[in-house]
């Protein structure tokens, strides 16, 4: 037996919440199906799998990067010359 170390007035404080929440929220009844299906999905191992990228795609990711950046490089280059008066 698992005794209780709380005072009556915790226990009355605890039971009287409890009472009140019973007032303040309706209960509802979950729908059996989804509780099976989400039992199901919780006791079975996810089925995980990671999708390798294409190295295409990777060289195109870095092509594209450094394109990007060599132009801002230029545009960068070219509004400090121009700010600088040359």
């Amino acid at each position: 037996m698992i005794s209780d170390k709380r005072s009556k007035s915790e226990k009355f404080e605890i039971s009287k919440i409890e009472e009140e929440l019973k007032l303040a929220f309706n209960p509802i009844k979950p729908d059996p199906y989804f509780v099976s299906k989400l039992k199901k999905r919780l006791s079975q191992r996810a089925n995980v799998s990671i999708e390798a990228h294409p190295e295409y795609f990777v060289i195109m990711l870095v092509g594209v990067g450094l394109i990007f950046g060599l132009g801002l490089y230029w545009l960068l280059v070219r509004f400090y010359n121009k700010a600088k008066g040359n």
